[in-house]
C-alpha cells in the first residue's frame, strides 16, 4: 500500500481506537436486576417489564406509576439515581421531567385566567405589549402562535448561558410563523410564565407553587433556578458502541424554565394523577374546562393513541432525563413514566403500551 496512504489510515484507526477506550472507560454497565422467572399477578408482570426494560434501553433508573377507577394501582421504581455513587432511584427522588412541564404551566394559567376574568381567546397583548396583537393564550398553550425561538435564545442555548425569565420580554422574538400553524416552540410556554410574571407581580415558581403544587400535594415538586441541577440525580444515555451508559449534562437555557424546567417525583406524579382521575370532583376540574373550552383536548396538553384508546398528557426529556404523563379521554386510566435516561428507543411508547396492556386485561 501506498505510504502517503497508509498512514493516514493508520492514524485514523488510532483516533477510533482512542475513541472506543475513552467511551468504554467513561461509561458504565447496564443495569442488570434478575427479573421473575414465571410472573403470575398483575403487579408482578409490571414488574418484569420496567425490570426487563432497564438492560433493554440502557436505563440507570426508572419509576412508574399506574391509575384504574380512580385508584393509584402500582407504584414502584427500580434501578439508581446515580450510578457512581450508586444511590437507588426511590419514589421521592427527585428528577426532571422536561416538558411535562407544560402540563402544569398550562393549569397555572388556568387558574389565574379564572381569577382575572381571562380566557382562551384573551389576547397576550392585553398584558403586555408584544408586536402581533393577534396572538392569543389560546395560541401560546396550543403552539399555534407562529413563535419560533427567539435569536437571543438560540445564541444563549449555543453558549450553555441562561435567560432569566424577566428578560424574555426585552429579547427579539420572532414572529415568522403562521398565526394558527402548529409550530411546536418553547418560547410559547416560557412567553406564557413571563405574561403571569408581569401581570401578577410574582414570581413563577411561586405562582405555580401557590395555585398547583399545594393545591395537589406536591410537596417535593417546583421549577429549577439552579444553572445547574441542583438535584442528587444524574441523567444518562446510550454510551456507543457498547450500549454501555454514560453520562449526559444538563442545562437549561431560561430560568426558570417553565417550558422543560420542573423537577418532582415519582411520589408527588401519582398524587397528580390521582386528582385528575376524579373527573368532574378533581380539585383542578375548573381549571382543565377552562383549558378544554370547546375543543376536545384541553389546550397544553398532547393526544396519543394506545390500544385504540385516546390518551392526553405530554412526553418531557432534558438533558439525559425522559418522562411520560398521559390519562385516557375519560380519566378512567392513566400512567406516568420518569427515568434519568435520553430516550432514543421510544421506549416511553413501548413500555407505557406494555402495562397499559396488562392493566387493561380482565383479572
Amino acid at each position: 500500500m501506498n505510504q502517503k496512504i497508509t498512514y493516514p489510515v493508520y492514524g485514523l484507526i488510532f483516533l477510533v481506537g482512542i475513541f472506543l477506550a475513552w467511551e468504554w472507560m467513561t461509561s458504565y454497565p447496564k443495569v442488570r436486576i434478575v427479573p421473575l422467572t414465571h410472573p403470575e399477578s398483575q403487579t408482578e408482570k409490571i414488574d418484569s417489564v420496567l425490570i426487563q426494560s432497564l438492560v433493554s434501553y440502557s436505563l440507570p433508573g426508572i419509576a412508574a406509576g399506574l391509575i384504574s377507577e380512580g385508584e393509584i394501582s402500582y407504584l414502584k421504581s427500580f434501578g439508581y439515581q446515580n450510578l457512581e455513587t450508586k444511590d437507588s432511584l426511590k419514589l421521592d427522588s427527585k428528577l426532571p421531567v422536561g416538558s411535562v412541564s407544560k402540563l402544569f404551566v398550562a393549569l397555572t394559567v388556568a387558574n389565574y385566567g379564572l381569577e382575572q376574568g381571562w380566557n382562551l381567546h384573551t389576547p397576550a397583548e392585553k398584558i403586555i405589549p408584544i408586536p402581533s396583537k393577534e396572538i392569543t393564550l389560546g395560541h401560546l398553550l396550543t403552539h399555534t402562535s407562529g413563535l419560533k425561538s427567539p435569536n437571543l435564545l438560540n445564541q444563549l442555548i449555543r453558549s450553555r448561558k441562561s435567560l432569566p425569565l424577566d428578560q424574555i420580554g426585552n429579547s427579539k422574538l420572532d414572529f415568522s410563523g403562521a398565526l394558527n400553524q402548529k409550530n411546536y416552540a418553547d418560547i410559547n410556554f416560557d412567553l406564557l410564565g413571563h405574561l403571569l410574571e408581569k401581570s401578577s407581580k410574582t414570581s413563577f415558581n411561586s405562582l405555580s407553587l401557590g395555585r398547583i403544587f399545594e393545591k395537589g400535594g406536591m410537596e417535593q415538586t417546583y421549577f429549577e433556578e439552579n444553572t445547574s441541577l441542583s438535584v442528587p440525580a444524574q441523567g444518562y444515555c446510550p454510551a456507543f458502541p457498547w450500549r454501555r451508559i454514560k453520562k449526559e449534562s444538563f442545562h437549561l437555557p431560561i430560568l426558570p424554565s417553565p417550558s422543560s424546567g420542573m423537577i418532582t417525583s415519582a411520589e408527588d406524579l401519582s398524587k397528580f394523577m390521582l386528582h385528575l382521575s376524579r373527573g368532574e370532583m378533581s380539585d383542578f376540574s375548573d381549571e382543565l374546562d377552562w383549558l378544554t373550552g370547546d375543543a376536545e383536548i384541553p389546550a397544553g396538553f398532547q393526544s396519543i393513541k394506545i390500544g385504540g384508546k385516546t390518551y392526553v398528557g405530554h412526553f418531557g426529556e432534558q438533558g439525559g432525563f425522559s418522562a411520560f404523563l398521559f390519562f385516557s379521554k375519560n380519566w378512567d386510566t392513566g400512567i406516568f413514566l420518569i427515568t434519568n435516561s435520553r430516550d432514543h428507543a421510544d421506549f416511553r411508547i413501548q413500555i407505557a403500551s406494555a402495562l397499559l396492556q396488562i392493566l387493561t386485561q380482565p383479572s
